[in-house]
């Protein structure tokens, strides 16, 4: 199922989501071997980003939607908008999409879920609701009635994300974080992920450095 999170702050957007894929009827035992980009940018004024339904029946829903959309290049925001939803049916509606798109000094927010497109709104969410109201709960507490600038506000959200990595009992939302924000008019990577395995692993001091290095490597599966 996973978890996205998109949220307008003062002037900027930020977009935090995790890495873990759900196949259908299974989730991976280990987050950290399979995994993949949930917030993808496409252009320098649009990310997407997708939860829930990866693949069914040989069908890769979301690798669909970027090859079409990589395709061409410079795809206006309507023709991305039209192949997400046609995809989004496709999956019978169960592979949701968040559109993240700024042109000059206007953010547009978008969520298509159940086949609709989903706009005016700061926040939008997608995937485990669960997970979702642990986020909530712990970027409300940190935030509310609190007058904070964005950066720190930035840095709740960055918080608040964790925990819900961190919760035992939240299964389908884990392995790293990554988040994504605008910056000067483009969307872009922030630097560092946070990364938690949930248990304590020993490294021997007489273990090889390339032995060690396994424990923390992430295989990031493409989708184009």
């Amino acid at each position: 199922m996973s978890l996205v999170v998109a949220k307008k702050i003062d002037n900027y957007l930020q977009i935090v989501s995790d890495s873990k894929l759900t196949a259908e009827e299974q989730i991976y035992g280990n987050p950290f071997l399979f995994g993949t980009l949930k917030t993808i940018i496409t252009s320098v004024n649009t990310c997407i980003s997708f939860a829930g339904l990866v693949e069914k029946d040989g069908i890769n829903y979301p690798k669909i939607a970027f090859e079409k959309i990589f395709d061409t290049e410079s795809m206006p925001l309507t023709d991305i908008l039209e192949i997400l939803t046609d995809v989004q049916k496709q999956s019978k509606y169960e592979t949701d999409f968040i559109v993240a798109h700024q042109n000059d000094d206007i953010i547009r927010l978008i969520k298509i879920q159940n086949g609709q497109l989903y706009e005016g709104y700061d926040t939008f969410w997608i995937g485990d609701i669960d997970g979702f109201n642990v986020f909530q709960t712990e970027f409300l507490n940190k935030s509310s009635d609190k007058d904070l600038t964005g950066e720190e506000k930035s840095s709740v959200m960055f918080d608040a994300f964790t925990q819900v990595i961190n919760n035992a009992t939240v299964k389908s939302v884990d392995g790293l974080l990554v988040s994504i924000f605008n910056k000067n008019g483009y969307f872009e990577y922030l630097e560092g992920i946070n990364l938690d395995i949930h248990k304590k692993t020993t490294i021997k001091p007489k273990q090889s450095k390339a032995k060690s290095c396994l424990l923390g490597k992430q295989k990031m599966v493409p989708l184009v």
